[in-house]
């Protein structure tokens, strides 16, 4: 384990006695409504929703009173970049490289519509960056060849990780990432016509989504060892002292960092100072922006990215039903706060500073390689350009990174730079 936080819950059930907690689970069409511990529970019918929600409003949920108890910093590492396992550059492109690699070194964990691939490129770039200024102070003679051990997958590699290694990944407000992820896949990637029928069915697919991806481990069941949650997610049986206990013991624990995804820039600056890295460690390119085009990853075709929307159907959906027993509402929250009080443990006038000079390098990458950049899909949708592999880390995950880093090696010299550094 990473042992990032340590956390006691003195009196918890009693604590949720007194506040009266329900746990909210959904048990055929109706709502189950069952108490912690109790074996007895009532099942709402549709119509009994309707008035539960008209006198319980749903942002008032069990969880909110303990979010700000389990929220902690994270804490910042030695300069030494103990989680740096050095090896030759892979060619990721090739799959035999990626399930062959070493189970040690720095892991995202890619939730989907997360920025997940603009992070997967950070993650590289400070993969290779970190071993090119180790290799200035080791054997390693030619740093061009070689990269920390790193894993960027949708998977579950980080289940069977070995120390040494560091663990972070991104979440996204639970709505905006399930709405999305409909879009890029059903309607963008598929060509689906949006339904409010069709998002509905799969928006219920993705209560605690994020939660169940970051929470899997392995849990062996008396005739096969298996990779999931130690509760599930979706039983009446499943307590919120169950819940609480997954969240700090198998998620908060284990994560040294977990960003969000709607402050990503501030993301990026808090993990580089928890890593002690280089500002242009952490600057990429943005991977997917709505109305641009995909990376032809599926079927080999490019597909337009179509901008989200909703109906008021769905939107009473999302604000209501889809909040009940979805603890990636709690994850969001409880990573939210963590960002707050890391923040607040570097200082908050360094923290904007640092994040002022970051906006600013970033506004000079842009302004120097947007232009030139070759993505792997034009607008034109055209099957994916085979330059572009030149480009891009794989698909369209670090588009652009070698003129980044060019760029921002210049910009380190220019009078603009030096006056942001003395400041």
């Amino acid at each position: 384990m990473a042992g990032r936080h340590s956390t006691t819950y003195v009196g918890l059930a009693a604590a949720m006695i007194l506040l009266g907690v329900l746990h909210l689970s959904r048990q055929g069409k109706g709502i189950t409504m069952m108490a912690p511990g109790s074996e007895r529970y009532k099942t709402r019918t549709a119509e009994d929703q309707t008035i539960m929600q008209e006198s319980e409003p749903l942002d008032t949920v069990w969880w909110t009173p303990f979010v700000n108890q389990m929220a902690r910093p994270f804490s910042i590492l030695p300069k030494d970049p103990f989680w740096c396992v050095p090896r030759p550059i892979l060619d990721i492109t090739n799959a035999d490289n990626i399930t062959t690699a070493s189970n040690k070194g720095l892991y995202l964990v890619k939730i989907p519509k997360t920025a997940s691939s603009t992070a997967a490129g950070v993650t590289i770039q400070i993969a290779r960056n970190t071993a090119a200024r180790m290799a200035n102070q080791t054997t390693i003679t030619d740093s061009l060849n070689m990269e920390c051990t790193y894993h960027i997958d949708h998977g579950m590699a980080h289940v069977d990780r070995q120390d040494p290694f560091f663990l972070w990944t991104v979440v996204r407000h639970p709505a905006q990432r399930a709405v999305s992820h409909y879009f890029f896949g059903e309607v963008s990637r598929r060509g689906v016509p949006f339904t409010s029928d069709g998002m509905l069915a799969s928006l219920k697919r993705h209560v605690n989504f994020q939660f169940r991806q970051l929470a899997r481990r392995r849990v062996d069941d008396g005739n096969a060892t298996l990779v999931q949650t130690r509760y599930h997610l979706e039983s009446p049986r499943t307590t919120p002292e169950n819940v609480l206990d997954m969240i700090q013991s198998d998620i908060l624990e284990n994560f040294h960092f977990i960003g969000i995804s709607e402050r990503l820039d501030e993301s990026l600056v808090a993990l580089k100072m928890i890593l002690n890295l280089n500002m242009e460690d952490v600057i990429g390119l943005s991977s997917k922006v709505s109305g641009k085009m995909d990376d032809g990853g599926f079927d080999g075709t490019c597909h337009k990215i179509q901008p989200s929307h909703t109906t008021a159907e769905v939107d009473q959906y999302l604000s209501q039903e889809f909040r009940i027993g979805n603890y990636d509402f709690l994850l969001y929250d409880v990573a939210n706060r963590s960002l707050d009080l890391t923040i607040d443990a570097f200082g908050r006038e360094p923290f904007r500073k640092e994040l002022e000079k970051y906006h600013a390098l970033k506004r000079y990458a842009e302004e120097q390689c947007l232009s030139k950049v070759l993505f792997p899909c034009t607008e034109a949708g055209q099957p994916p350009w085979p330059e572009a592999k030149h480009s891009c880390f794989k698909g369209d995950i670090g588009c652009g990174h070698e003129c980044v880093q060019q760029s921002l090696r210049e910009f380190a010299t220019t009078p603009r730079y030096l006056t942001n550094r003395r400041t």
